[in-house]
């Protein structure tokens, strides 16, 4: 441990013990004894060093836990008070906050390493608002018990790595990349427990996600405003979207709301969602409105004659899904409820006669 990451200054270092105190419900009498040895310590270098190493030692038993935040002012936690230049080893906090962080992409990776993961239970606002960043790597972390990612991103322009996040116990992504500029990999997770993706990326005009088709999110019945506006940027479009496995949590007992899904996609060309069901609690309004690009839809699990609510399902005016799109449906049932209810659309196939074409 750096015995030069203490300050000397009795008052922070109090602060701090008092911070601790507070999540740790430890007394605190002993470091502060400590701290008041170092702040009248003489020039006596070997004697200053032994006391901030035993004063370091002190701080890092107590492994402090609860909300930490960490921004430009330093390390502060739920009572508010820094943790001044005293370095305490790892964090092992429930839930962390990085918003308005101002500094760089290796200050950023730094203080992401001081931090043990392991014990994370929400990353809710985690990196929200972070201007000067590019980069956010979570592979220094093996954060296992995550079940909340509530606006983790919202507004980030970097690009990110979830290598380091298990996400089998995520029950909420809800608006998790919100507005964020920037690739996302996303490597062989399913969000099998998420149960809402609501606005996931909505408004991220330059959002580039991958490995979207490994998603199952068999639990999962709040769609509503997913892809909203994704990619809708013709510097940074995003050409497909692939949930080829994407099931859905469509039971008959639940309400399942897909509304503005994919609304103004609109550089958006093919979306593949041949698993994905819908039930007779399922509402579709504008599921796909603004799609004015999109050539190729394979929606041939979906049951469309059983909808709660479907108007302007395939977008209105100037701002719906163009009449020679190839859209490919489970059956003739499927093709005929299309035709009826949405007309003008020529290029309706069923799964036999686009696999037939296809031979």
């Amino acid at each position: 441990m750096n015995q030069n990451t203490v300050s000397g200054n009795l008052d922070r270092i109090k602060r701090a013990t008092d911070d601790m105190r507070l999540v740790t419900g430890t007394t605190g009498e002993d470091i502060e004894t400590v701290a008041q040895a170092v702040s009248n310590l003489n020039d006596d270098n070997i004697a200053k060093d032994e006391t901030i190493a035993e004063l370091e030692q002190e701080i890092e038993d107590l492994q402090p836990s609860g909300t930490i935040n960490i921004n430009n002012n330093g390390v502060t936690n739920v009572a508010g008070y820094q943790y001044a230049n005293v370095n305490i080893g790892k964090f092992a906090p429930t839930s962390i906050s990085f918003y308005n962080y101002a500094g760089n992409n290796t200050q950023l990776y730094n203080d992401m390493s001081s931090i043990d993961a392991s014990n994370l239970v929400s990353m809710d606002y985690m990196f929200s608002n972070m201007p000067n960043i590019t980069s956010i790597d979570t592979t220094v972390w093996n954060a296992s018990n995550i079940t909340s990612m509530i606006n983790t991103f919202n507004g980030t322009r970097s690009s990110i790595d979830l290598r380091g996040i298990n996400v089998t116990n995520v029950t909420s992504l809800y608006q998790a990349f919100y507005g964020v500029y920037g690739d996302i990999w996303f490597p062989n997770m399913d969000f099998v427990s998420v149960k809402t993706v609501e606005a996931l990326f909505g408004n991220g005009n330059k959002v580039r996600p991958h490995g979207m088709e490994n998603w199952v999110m068999p639990n999962c019945t709040g769609f509503r405003w997913m892809f909203n506006f994704a990619g809708n940027d013709s510097s940074a479009p995003m050409p497909t979207i692939d949930l080829s496995n994407l099931i859905g949590g469509a039971t008959n007992d639940v309400d399942v709301d897909m509304s503005y899904m994919f609304q103004y996609c609109a550089y958006t060309t093919t979306i593949l969602i041949p698993k994905l069901v819908s039930n007779n609690r399922t509402a579709a309004t504008n599921m796909f409105q603004g799609c004015t690009r999109l050539n190729h839809l394979d929606i041939r699990n979906f049951d469309f004659t059983v909808l709660t609510y479907y108007t302007d399902l395939l977008g209105k005016s100037n701002q719906k899904v163009p009449t020679n799109c190839l859209i490919i449906v489970k059956d003739d049932t499927q093709k005929q409820w299309l035709s009826n209810h949405f007309s003008g659309y020529s290029n309706i196939k069923t799964v036999a006669e686009y696999e037939g074409g296809n031979e």
